[in-house]
């Protein structure tokens, strides 16, 4: 139970910091393409907001980016997103399947541990040597 809750705080936490990281470097690239249109090694345009476009927490939707650049590949963000969210969920997969392994041998009265047959009530597993039984 307690790893279940570690996980999910976990996830929460790491998607709530990928937004905000998404978030800040829009406003970032925003204020750089602002501030210092001179810096760059090639010619860019100036930023101008787009008509009818409005702005949430100072943030325009043309500042979040839309795709990355890397080795000339354009990779688009929704697609870093959705490998992301299925790293984040691979903890949750692996929880279901412990619980639902150990719950279909329970009920095939074999050992939660090894998977062998139980032949007797009490004592120890003849496969893994896992206690049987009451205490």
């Amino acid at each position: 139970m307690l790893a279940r809750r570690i996980c999910t705080v976990v996830s929460l936490f790491s998607i709530a910091l990928f937004v905000y990281i998404v978030l800040c470097w829009g406003a970032m690239r925003r204020l750089i393409l602002v501030a210092c249109p001179e810096v760059h090694a090639h010619y860019t345009e100036p930023w101008h907001p787009r008509p009818n476009e409005d702005p949430i927490f100072g943030i325009a939707p043309s500042d979040i980016p839309t795709h990355f650049d890397v080795a000339r590949v354009r990779i688009p963000i929704s697609a870093l997103i959705a490998a992301w969210l299925t790293i984040q969920f691979f903890p949750f997969i692996v929880l279901f399947a412990h619980h639902h392994r150990r719950r279909r041998r329970f009920l095939d009265d074999e050992c939660l541990e090894c998977g062998r047959p139980i032949t007797k009530w009490r004592g120890r597993c003849r496969g893994c040597g896992e206690r049987i039984g009451p205490g």
